[in-house]
């Protein structure tokens, strides 16, 4: 794409605000408790739009991608928007028309998790079944575990933004379509400046797109590149994907109903550690995204020094689940 289409998507982006902010529409109103928690003033559920727009334009011009995919990311993206605009209001529902459309995506294509060079992992995963399921969970995992965290401006969109940043920088050479993550990283860029701004968020639309987009890629990469270690992509998502399993743990433990919001993400919780002592929303926000995302970014450096040595990385994994969670542990108690 060049530059003229990037100029294209921040005039959209610019002007679909001006529209929504002139006419009241896709106004999140913010009427879920967990949204009310985290969130001050009037933003709009139109960066999942702009993000499809911007899909649509690599679709049909660059043809990049598939029909099967085509159907499927767009399916996933409307499932989004009318929960945006509070049609589609059960999250349950939400999550079973996901697994409908991942099940069509993954048996009528030729798309799996590659094998992992363990040969424990490896005897369940050449069972064609059994891969095709355990590709669908964790499309699934990754596609909420992305909406679990877009509770912060720029929490969401600066991760996404740094893995892929870091995939473009140190592994060019082994991306099979450089080009494809470098368009994404561009997009994001743009959609963070206006998250930033705390006017335009993602809403649900543009978290599930994001994720999908974000896991297809990510298991494109995993099967072009046989010789880093199997878990190196985990390392990269490992922050939404444990936030989500966490999340539904503590659930379970406490008997509440695993599918209902609530406000005791981390990002959550450490945001009104912030604004307690700060008394910022903007400020607050932006602390919280730094912190976590700088995180991130430090274990991503780690693993890249030890791309190739699975005991490392799933060394580094255990230490990230207990740190989070001895940084969970202290924040809750703090904000009691």
């Amino acid at each position: 794409m060049t530059s003229d289409y990037y100029i294209f998507i921040a005039v959209i982006c610019f002007a679909l605000l001006k529209i929504c902010e002139t006419k009241r529409i896709f106004v999140d109103y913010k009427i879920e408790k967990h949204k009310r928690y985290v969130t001050k003033g009037d933003n709009y559920s139109i960066g999942g739009l702009i993000f499809y727009i911007f899909f649509l334009l690599l679709f049909v011009v660059e043809t990049y991608f598939d029909l099967k995919f085509f159907i499927s990311i767009s399916i996933i993206f409307f499932i989004g928007l009318f929960s945006d605009i509070k049609i589609l209001k059960n999250p349950a529902l939400r999550f079973f028309l996901q697994l409908f459309i991942l099940v069509y995506f993954v048996f009528f294509s030729d798309f799996q998790i590659p094998l992992s060079n363990i040969e424990i992992i490896d005897i369940l995963l050449r069972n064609y079944f059994f891969n095709k399921f355990f590709t669908i969970f964790c499309l699934l995992i990754l596609i909420n575990g992305n909406n679990f965290i877009d509770g912060i401006n720029t929490l969401l969109l600066l991760n996404n933004f740094i893995i892929s940043l870091f995939l473009a920088y140190f592994f060019s050479d082994k991306i099979h379509q450089p080009e494809i993550i470098f368009n994404y990283i561009i997009i994001i860029f743009i959609l963070l400046i206006f998250n930033s701004r705390g006017k335009v968020i993602l809403g649900d639309s543009g978290s599930y797109a994001l994720g999908f987009f974000l896991a297809f890629f990510l298991i494109e990469f995993d099967r072009n590149n046989p010789s880093l270690s199997p878990f190196f992509v985990i390392s990269l998502i490992w922050y939404p994907c444990f936030e989500l399993l966490f999340s539904i743990t503590r659930r379970l433990i406490k008997k509440n109903k695993t599918y209902m919001p609530d406000t005791q993400h981390l990002h959550q919780i450490l945001y009104l550690f912030l604004y307690k002592r700060i008394n910022k929303v903007k400020l607050s926000h932006f602390l919280v995204s730094i912190i976590i995302n700088g995180y991130c970014l430090f274990s991503l450096c780690i693993n890249y020094i030890y791309g190739y040595k699975t005991s490392v990385i799933l060394m580094f994994l255990l230490i990230n689940i207990i740190v989070y969670l001895i940084f969970y542990k202290q924040l809750s108690n703090r904000v009691r």
